[in-house]
């Protein structure tokens, strides 16, 4: 072989090997140029109200802890038994002779007891209270049972809590006597004594007459005797032993 050939073909060498040099720089540029993506996170979706855990219901309270236990209700006191010699006082206000005594009386008399009917027309409980009439019918007459018949003065009076303390001196008076406390029946609406009477005269019995229809005299005030026996009766049914006629 000649030199030129040798020479012809070294040269050819040398060209090839520098374009191969010069294009490798522009393909690793082109690679730099364009970064390989990245690869984001997916924020995770929240759990929906169906899929996550329930909160632990809160129980409802007892009974005991949401509402305050009811006080013992007091027993009224037995019923009344009249029998052959039994002495009975009623006294009070106008209303114990328009009608409301006389069939009382009746039905006493009638089991062999014996009815002592005091009226003071006007009277109160203070009237009552503060005197000394009645604890000297108490000694007088010494009565088994006593009836009292008061505040029908008294539905109007515009501090009815004043009476208290006149109700229960009457009671105190009375003693441990068996003793019913017939409250008034009004006809007007009252401003508040018989809710008075009714906490302040135990231990008597009362007699609430607030749901009775009553017939009335021209003064629209005190029962006819008609209106008197309907009182009476049921006074007679809701305190007096259901032997007694």
């Amino acid at each position: 072989m000649s030199t030129r050939i040798v020479l012809a073909l070294v040269s050819l060498s040398v060209l090839a090997t520098a374009a191969c040099a010069t294009q490798a720089p522009s393909r690793v540029k082109a690679s730099r140029a364009a970064p390989s993506p990245i690869a984001v996170a997916t924020p995770a979706e929240p759990a929906s109200a169906v899929d996550a855990e329930p909160a632990p219901a809160t129980p409802p309270p007892s009974p005991s802890a949401a509402e305050p236990a009811a006080p013992p209700t007091t027993p009224a006191p037995p019923r009344f038994i009249i029998s052959k010699g039994t002495r009975v006082l009623m006294f009070g206000d106008s209303m114990v002779t328009s009608g409301l005594g006389v069939y009382l009386e009746e039905r006493i008399v009638a089991r062999g007891g014996k009815l002592f009917l005091i009226s003071k027309g006007s009277s109160t409980s203070a009237t009552w209270g503060d005197g000394r009439e009645l604890q000297e019918l108490l000694t007088r007459l010494r009565p088994d049972v006593v009836l009292v018949v008061l505040a029908s003065n008294e539905l109007f009076v515009p501090n009815p809590e004043a009476r208290r303390y006149a109700v229960r001196a009457i009671v105190d008076r009375i003693g441990k006597r068996p003793c019913l406390w017939i409250g008034p029946a009004p006809w007007l609406p009252e401003k508040g004594i018989i809710g008075v009477v009714r906490s302040a005269s135990p231990p008597c019995r009362f007699f609430d007459s607030t749901s009775l229809t009553l017939e009335r005299q021209p003064d629209h005030i005190h029962p006819t005797l008609l209106g008197g026996k309907v009182w009476a009766d049921a006074v007679w049914q809701d305190a007096f032993e259901e032997g007694s006629p």
